[in-house]
């Protein structure tokens, strides 16, 4: 709540407040600011006046006598004390609400009796007026509650729009591994082609259902199509002669254990021994006279 206010002329307070100390001043604007609050003048009591200007009531009443005799306040011989200039601003104050209370209540008879004026005298002009423009007024506010109950009618009677949902709910999920998943026929045909034996074929695939097994992320739309990229990945790259003897994953060993295509005579993925043993020899076929 915004509270009163009143002007200061500060250039005035200071001129006029030169001769006082600090601690005078202090108290001569707090007794000024008392008087505005209770619009009336304080009550002349060292008590009163000590938790005015929160003092002692002894000091209370030596700052009471030093305003006094500076001409600040001044008793009114009924028990309190007031400041001139205060009491002006007071009256002045009283007098400007008490005139526009008085044309606010002035005016609004006056316009009263127009209307009345009108409608007895069958004033055409300022009766169809008066009457056109409530009329108006209450078109519009039957129009706004009509146009707020039809807009929460519609928002009520509109159809719920599910064609999110339906595609939501429609759109495919993903799966985990089956445990009894095994690539059919034309997977390990793709794995063929791009492992150097069948036993590479066997250990990627165990690999790859290990990894769907254990792995909390292993849910796939098309598990054929990750098994694809899966051997893709662990493919040896595209321009490696995988049937040359120093190559690492080179077929050196008939395999005893079927792989992905049944076959028991699949060469097997050569050991430790046998890679360094390859590449012992490829380095003496480079280098023939180190020999």
């Amino acid at each position: 709540m915004r509270g009163e206010f009143y002007k200061m002329e500060y250039e005035a307070w200071d001129e006029g407040t030169d001769t006082l100390s600090l601690e005078q001043e202090g108290a001569y604007l707090r007794f000024c600011h008392q008087m505005y609050r209770r619009k009336s003048a304080v009550v002349d009591d060292k008590m009163v006046l000590g938790r005015l200007w929160k003092c002692h009531p002894n000091k209370a009443s030596k700052l009471r006598d030093d305003l006094i005799a500076a001409g600040k306040i001044v008793p009114t011989g009924d028990g309190h004390l007031t400041n001139t200039r205060v009491t002006q601003e007071l009256d002045t104050r009283k007098t400007q609400s008490t005139h526009r209370s008085d044309a606010g209540r002035t005016g609004g008879i006056r316009s009263g009796e127009i209307r009345r004026n009108a409608l007895k005298n069958n004033d055409a002009d300022e009766a169809l007026a008066s009457s056109k423009t409530n009329q108006r007024r209450e078109e519009e506010k039957r129009g706004d509650i009509s146009s707020e109950t039809s807009s929460l009618r519609s928002a009520h009677e509109q159809p719920i729009d599910d064609g999110g949902r339906e595609k939501a709910s429609s759109r495919k999920r993903g799966t985990r591994l089956p445990p009894d998943w095994w690539p059919d026929d034309e997977l390990k045909a793709y794995a063929r082609e791009r492992l150097p034996s069948n036993r590479a074929c066997q250990e990627e695939t165990e690999r790859f259902k290990d990894w769907a097994a254990s792995s909390p992320k292993a849910v796939k739309l098309d598990w054929a199509a990750a098994y694809r990229n899966w051997i893709r990945n662990n493919a040896p790259p595209p321009d490696v002669d995988m049937s040359r003897p120093g190559f690492v994953g080179a077929i050196t060993h008939a395999d005893p254990r079927p792989g992905p295509t049944g076959a028991r005579d699949a060469p097997r993925r050569p050991s430790s021994d046998d890679r360094l043993v390859a590449g012992l020899r490829t380095v003496m076929e480079l280098f023939p006279d180190e020999q």
